[in-house]
């Protein structure tokens, strides 16, 4: 199956290689002449800091340090925690760590429509049972230099999954001179039984043309939830080699171990109607519903029970060469994920083993080239990338087919599909003030028949993008971008989209969908932005995109199945601020409004939800940051977090839906730093401080107030 599906990828793609080779090819061999003039690539920034990138014009123009947010801080656990602050991003987690579901989304949009890179890598799952979910948890803030969030989809130089926007991971690099080690400690205390804690240690150094980044953690929370422990450990090692000519080698190894027991339904009853609802199964722990476990279907297998659980391991494996020449660079890179999962599940009666398997659920790699070629004010940008996303084998060692009801025998194994892109985009620098953007994305994409009755899935297709930005007197700015953005289904999607059931009674009834469709985004953008002075400022933006055949996932009580939205709109404002006062204090505030409409939704045929699932109209952030002279130049630090309330549709069974609703919530966090001698530093915090009841997501509460102490240590 493999080796035909990539030989009728080359096939279909076959011209557009090599139109892609020629022009590569020319490229190189203008800026190879000899007598040319090397360069050396851009500056890095190297602070450690939270970029919010609202355009797409050049690294200077678009990269906006809105509010500078420094990464390590000892509340946070991954990057999910730091990014819930900023405007037009909505956090739903279920769990305060562990969660691999739809964490995070930027402007409404989640699930496939977020690109995460480290270092220039995608690192979204994929595969049947990887479900394409940013798997957050794997990603420890040990080493992070800094955070780019790209909302929208309006750079040409974001694969066709950045839809809804791109978070790119920048690591640290090792400096020359004497290498630095740093050592991190943690413990926090809320209303979980035990304690949760975070161990770091990271070592650095330069010698000559080599350089080197190691680093380890460990992260244990206890379960707040009915059975959800999390306990994960990574360590990396990241190797960098300055060649000839100002070229660089380098070289990323990640190994990360996820230990998380999934949540179990703590309700007496499943219909949000019943009295039962609100009674406790067992009342240790909080109200909740439960999980289901991934790629099982809606059987009495799905049924979480005492001790069910997942342990994962995911190996990740980078290797990168750059090679500046005359006014710009190429740079080669070639990735490959692997991920394995050991699941088990118990019976929700007696606790005997239901369900033993071993799920190789990721399987990806690909290889991206990209030119940059910068010719007095204009800046050109050729890439390539292809990317083979499948999953492995997936064993059933055990599984008791008489609880279950049914012959349970698992997922179809060895599915692969292939998406090929290539893009051009170009900077225009008219004149001092004036820019202008414009860039082309063309994909091809195929995914084999995923069971014998299915057929293979193919499509491509090239979407244009366009952006201006002019700059006024007084540090004022405006710019505005009109673009279209396609998505094209995922492995897990089409599956789904094939394989939708419905159960009535005791009996599974097949559903037959329409054939998945490729996702379109038509969206326009406009924002403003004043400086004024080097610490203040303020930026409005507004957005709109109108989306046909929007894909949605619907995995309810009683039915379980992808399909096509006709047509999905969004709109929506945000405004932030940055202001300090004095050289002590500073202020940062933000507020986004959003709202959504649909359309033409075969699941919500009453229309009880006029527009997406959990999308909340208003959001506010504000923080305070102040340095306490007179107490070692300490920082103190009071931040607060308002979400509105938001809407969902809920099936209880009997394939009966409901409009439920998340109410809004306000939290407030504080925090002080005590610098200490030699290099080390305290930071004591305190979470959610008026021990606010919260839900980010329907059905899951959190956890109350958090009380925390960290150490940290450089030397």
């Amino acid at each position: 199956m493999k080796r035909y599906i990539i030989k009728k990828i080359y096939s279909a793609s076959n011209k557009v290689l090599v139109y892609s080779a020629l022009m590569i090819l020319s490229v190189l061999s203008i800026a190879l002449r000899p007598g040319l003039v090397w360069a050396s690539q851009p500056l890095e920034l190297t602070l450690d800091e939270i970029v919010i990138t609202g355009d797409p014009i050049s690294d200077e123009i678009s990269k906006n340090n809105i509010g500078k947010k420094i990464i390590e801080r000892g509340k946070n656990i991954n990057v999910a925690d730091v990014l819930k602050f900023g405007p037009e991003v909505d956090i739903k987690r279920t769990a305060a760590a562990g969660d691999t579901g739809d964490i995070i989304s930027i402007r409404g949009l989640s699930r496939n429509r977020i690109m995460l890179n480290v270092n220039g890598r995608p690192l979204t799952a994929s595969g049947i049972v990887g479900g394409y979910y940013i798997d957050w948890s794997g990603i420890p803030l040990d080493d992070i230099e800094k955070i780019e969030i790209i909302k929208g989809g309006s750079s040409a130089l974001y694969g066709n999954n950045a839809i809804g926007g791109a978070v790119n991971i920048i690591t640290r690099k090792p400096k020359s001179g004497r290498p630095e080690t740093t050592l991190y400690s943690m413990g926090a205390k809320n209303e979980a039984t035990g304690a949760s804690d975070n161990f770091k240690i990271s070592h650095s150094g330069k010698n000559n043309r080599l350089g080197y980044v190691l680093s380890a953690s460990r992260r244990k929370t206890p379960e707040f939830l009915w059975n959800n422990d999390f306990t994960g450990k990574n360590g990396s090692i990241f190797l960098y080699y300055d060649m000839p000519r100002g070229a660089k080698l380098s070289f990323g190894g990640q190994y990360s171990n996820t230990r998380r027991g999934f949540i179990r339904n703590n309700r007496r009853s499943l219909d949000c109607d019943n009295p039962l609802f609100n009674r406790k199964i067992n009342e240790d722990y909080p109200l909740s519903l439960g999980e289901t476990i991934s790629g099982s279907g809606i059987n009495n297998i799905a049924n979480i029970g005492p001790g069910a659980r997942w342990d994962k391991d995911k190996y990740l494996y980078d290797l990168a060469y750059n090679h500046p020449f005359h006014n710009g660079y190429f740079e080669i890179k070639h990735y490959m994920n692997r991920e394995d999962r050991k699941e088990k599940n118990f019976s929700t009666a007696d606790g005997h083993l239901v369900l033993d398997r071993t799920v190789e659920s990721d399987r990806s790699c690909g290889s991206s080239v990209q030119i940059v070629k910068i010719d007095g004010r204009n800046e050109t940008t050729f890439g390539a990338e292809r990317k083979i996303i499948a999953n492995g084998d997936i064993t059933v060692n055990y599984v008791d087919n008489v609880y279950n009801g049914r012959i349970y025998t698992g997922t179809t194994p060895n599915n692969e599909g292939c998406n090929q892109n290539y893009y051009i985009q170009n900077v225009s620098r008219i004149n001092d003030r004036f820019s202008v953007t414009a860039g082309l994305r063309r994909y091809d994409y195929i995914i084999g028949s995923l069971t014998p009755s299915t057929r293979e899935l193919s499509g491509s297709g090239a979407v244009p993008k366009f952006s201006a930005q002019y700059d006024f007197s007084g540090g004022q700015s405006v710019s505005v971008s009109a673009y279209h953005a396609e998505r094209t289904p995922g492995l897990p999607e089409i599956y789904w989209a094939q394989n939708a059931v419905k159960v009535i009674g005791n009996v599974r009834i097949p559903i037959v969908l329409p054939e998945l469709k490729t996702e379109r985004n038509k969206a326009a953008e406009i924002s403003y932005r004043k400086n004024f002075n080097k610490a203040d400022n303020v930026r409005a933006t507004a957005y709109s995109y109108k989306i046909s055949d929007y894909i949605m996932p619907r995995f309810e009580t009683d039915w379980s199945g992808i399909y096509n939205i006709d047509s999905v709109g969004i709109k929506g404002f945000s405004i932030e601020a940055n202001k300090a006062f004095g050289p002590l204090s500073n202020v940062n505030a933000n507020a986004t409004w959003q709202r959504s409409s649909k359309t033409g939704d075969l699941f919500d045929t009453n229309n009880l939800l006029n527009g997406l699932d959990s999308m909340p109209k208003f959001k506010l952030n504000l923080s305070y940051e102040r340095k306490l002279k007179n107490f070692r130049d300490s920082v103190l630090s009071i931040g607060a977090r308002y979400v509105g309330s938001q809407d969902q549709i809920y099936t209880f069974g009997k394939n009966v839906n409901r409009l439920v609703k998340v109410d809004s919530f306000t939290t407030f966090d504080a925090g002080v730093k005590i610098p200490l001698e030699r290099g080390c530093q305290a930071e004591i915090f305190v979470d959610n401080i008026f021990d606010k009841k919260y839900e980010e997501k329907y059905g899951y509460p959190l956890m109350g107030r958090t009380l925390g102490v960290s150490m940290k240590a450089d030397f």
